[in-house]
């Protein structure tokens, strides 16, 4: 049995190219959702050093500030440039969970919330999410 070709004489030249797989960039909203997440582990970091580091809880409280207005900026962004993803909803609520939880946490760690209220807060995250 002789093997099919797959391409018509005509077309030789299209067929005989590698396909490769078309290329996605990463959106503006995805990179600042991305740019959340990494803030999130500094923003633990300050607050636990505000023992050993003048001024610490004030630099956490700056990081966390800009990781809030990241969140606005995701969303608007997304919706004004119509390009809404599905990576794009899992990075922001995946960066909001994170976000929450790991402040609260380094809070918890120096005292300065109760683990009860945490507990509620995150809790309530999580089962908004559901």
């Amino acid at each position: 049995m002789e093997p099919v070709d797959r391409c018509p004489p005509a077309a030789v030249d299209v067929c005989s190219q590698p396909v490769r797989p078309e290329r996605k960039n990463i959106s503006i909203p995805d990179i600042l959702a991305i740019t959340r997440v990494v803030l999130v582990p500094a923003i633990m970091v300050l607050a636990r050093s505000q023992d050993r580091l003048d001024g610490a809880l004030g630099w956490a409280a700056a990081l966390f500030t800009v990781a809030a207005i990241t969140d606005f900026l995701d969303g608007y962004l997304a919706r004004r440039w119509h390009i809404e993803s599905t990576l794009g909803a899992f990075l922001d609520t995946t960066a909001d969970k994170l976000l929450v939880t790991g402040s609260l946490m380094a809070l918890i760690s120096i005292e300065r919330v109760s683990i009860w209220a945490a507990l509620i807060i995150v809790m309530r995250e999580f089962i908004v999410m559901a």
